[in-house]
């Protein structure tokens, strides 16, 4: 009996070993579903950040951002739809024409997890230099202005500042203007325009200097001249010579009469012709120059 007894009771504890050590493991399999609900992978998301290189013209820097998923990561990008090979989370690139352009990327993580995105960014037009067109009356005379003129453009509208240098040491800021010079050559004005960025454009333009004016001439005749003169032999052509200077230099006229006669400096000449002929009568007016 007491032997009976002794079992029964060593199965009851046996029983509240087993039930004791299943709601212990029924507690520890609860505690690693929560532990693993705060263990699970995170959504893989990915972006990039772009930015113009601006000691580079036409560079740009992108970056891979990304988070979650399992490394390692792969990446796949294309630039304006055309794929790209690189390797790791940054590229750089160059030569880029201005405007906008876009950047695709695919990321994969070691989980299986793909995640695509893509930003769009824009390469500013480099600075471009200024032009400029000089142009002067030319040729002019000695002693007599040349009338000079500047115009000046730029593509990117920047603001522009203009210098005008003449070869003889003076210069002038204006656009417009008028400039002399002593004895008679070639002159050249020179040109130039400045942006903010200090590119330079230059231009420049070439005045002839001529010694003097020629003196004006005007002839009549009698008989008068209506393009060819009939004169009877040993009749007298006279001619009335008309001469002015702008310079008011003195001026001195010859008149060849063709048929190896010649007189200088007279305002009513006078000739006949003793032998029948046609004859072409040459009338000439200079300065003292």
């Amino acid at each position: 009996m007491n032997n009976r007894h002794g079992l029964n009771s060593g199965a009851s504890i046996a029983t509240t070993i087993v039930l004791l050590l299943l709601l212990a493991g029924l507690s520890g399999c609860i505690g690693r579903d929560s532990d693993g609900d705060e263990d699970k992978v995170k959504n893989l998301e990915a972006r990039i950040e772009a930015s113009e290189d601006e000691n580079q013209s036409g560079g740009v820097s992108a970056i891979a951002i990304v988070d979650g998923g399992e490394e390692p990561y792969t990446y796949t990008r294309s630039l304006d739809g055309d794929e790209l090979l690189t390797m790791g989370p940054e590229m750089h690139m160059s030569g880029l024409q201005s405007g906008q352009h876009s950047i695709g990327l695919t990321v994969g993580s070691k989980d299986g997890q793909v995640s695509v995105t893509s930003v769009l960014f824009t390469i500013s037009q480099p600075n471009r230099a200024p032009t400029c067109v000089l142009s002067a009356t030319t040729p002019v005379y000695e002693g007599e202005s040349s009338n000079w003129s500047l115009s000046i453009s730029d593509a990117d509208e920047d603001n522009l500042s203009s210098t005008v240098t003449f070869d003889d040491g003076t210069s002038s800021q204006q656009m417009t203007g008028f400039h002399a010079w002593s004895g008679h050559e070639s002159h050249t004005i020179n040109a130039s325009v400045v942006d903010a960025d200090g590119l330079i454009g230059n231009c420049q333009a070439v005045v002839e200097i001529v010694a003097n004016k020629a003196p004006e001439l005007s002839v009549s005749s009698s008989p008068v001249a209506e393009g060819t003169v009939m004169l009877e032999i040993d009749e007298e052509i006279q001619l009335l010579i008309m001469t002015s200077d702008e310079e008011n230099d003195d001026v001195s006229t010859s008149v060849n009469w063709g048929d190896g006669e010649s007189i200088n400096d007279a305002e009513y000449p006078e000739h006949a012709y003793s032998t029948p002929g046609q004859y072409i009568i040459t009338i000439n007016a200079s300065d003292d120059y």
